[in-house]
């Protein structure tokens, strides 16, 4: 018989299971600190990913392809295809861009308030 997960262990589950991992710690906390404003940008992404990839994607298009590899077939995260030096490199370039992105959004994408949030995170 197969053993059965709770609601609470399918949660930690699919979160482990992303292409990105915590590799980006920077990119992502700023990430999940501005999620309401960067839900609607996020909407046409695949919502069987986990956030830390859609926004991956998001930021950076030229990894789609690795994303869509990594979830269908089980291909190499993130982590696998760059050295560990390259990483904190990779996430303080991320991390550059999301706030690009985000301070590039038209008011109207940014729930009330945030026009005065920092994006220092």
């Amino acid at each position: 018989m197969k053993p059965t997960l709770t609601t609470g262990q399918k949660v930690i589950a699919s979160q482990e299971h992303r292409f990105c991992g915590s590799s980006l710690p920077l990119t992502m906390k700023l990430a999940w600190n501005r999620r309401a404003t960067l839900s609607s940008c996020l909407r046409n992404s695949s919502p069987r990913w986990p956030y830390q990839d859609r926004v991956l994607c998001w930021i950076a298009p030229g990894h789609l392809a690795d994303v869509i590899r990594f979830h269908d077939s089980g291909g190499p995260s993130l982590p696998d295809l760059r050295a560990p030096q390259e990483m904190a490199a990779l996430d303080a370039h991320f991390c550059a861009r999301l706030i690009r992105r985000i301070e590039g959004l038209p008011p109207a994408w940014r729930p009330p308030g945030s026009e005065d949030d920092d994006l220092d995170a």
